[in-house]
């Protein structure tokens, strides 16, 4: 599925996510049970009052800011998906306290997501597929 620009709203906010990958997002955090969720990426705020919405502790912050490292963290990639350095560096950032990765967007081999991912696996092999169950434009990990 591709996103076509269209956001889902979530309590009046653009998410900027389909409504399946805010399911995924729903059911990822309900089975792992992450101590924390990060949204590196906050965009209009949707997916963080979602993301509030079926967890505890949520902790969102704007492109170029670090965030807190939690080690049994679900870190959601949606920052500058459009660069491949940026993404690149959120990776090398959050990949090494981690525990799951969402890498947002890399659908797209047009945006910078798809080859910083790819880049970062080649010399990261720790890093297996989440399995979920609905459409998604997304790349899931689990620290293996």
């Amino acid at each position: 599925m591709t996103w076509t620009g269209q956001p889902a709203f979530w309590q009046g906010r653009a998410c900027h996510q389909t409504p399946d990958d805010l399911w995924n997002f729903a059911e990822v955090v309900w089975r792992v049970a992450p101590m924390m969720v990060l949204e590196v990426g906050t965009g209009d705020g949707g997916t963080s009052e979602f993301l509030k919405a079926v967890h505890h502790c949520v902790v969102s912050v704007d492109v170029g800011e670090i965030g807190p490292r939690v080690d049994n963290a679900l870190v959601m990639l949606d920052g500058d998906v459009y660069s491949e350095a940026s993404m690149l560096s959120d990776l090398h950032a959050y990949g090494v306290s981690a525990r799951w990765l969402v890498v947002c967007h890399t659908n797209r081999e047009d945006w910078g997501s798809a080859p910083a991912l790819r880049e970062y696996l080649s010399v990261h092999p720790e890093w297996a597929p989440l399995p979920v169950r609905h459409p998604t434009q997304h790349t899931w990990l689990v620290r293996s």
